[in-house]
């Protein structure tokens, strides 16, 4: 199976389309284990499915560095 070291994922946040692509990520187990994801997105997200690294917000978008595994 193809797996990634680095996943960037820049959907509309207006549309929150960012759940669903957390969730294909992790179903299709894109990510390695030791890989990253980034993902922009709104305040509202819910990012509960990996672990959080660090968080930079810009205006009202926000730029999430996340690992693969559950959030400790």
């Amino acid at each position: 199976k193809m797996q990634f070291d680095c996943i960037l994922l820049d959907p509309p946040c207006a549309a929150g389309l960012y759940v669903d692509g957390m969730d294909e990520i992790l179903s299709k187990q894109l990510l390695k284990p030791d890989g990253l994801l980034f993902i922009e997105h709104d305040e509202q997200a819910d990012l509960s499915k990996y672990r959080l690294d660090s968080q930079k917000r810009y205006g009202t978008v926000y730029i999430s560095y996340l690992s693969a595994g559950e959030n400790a």
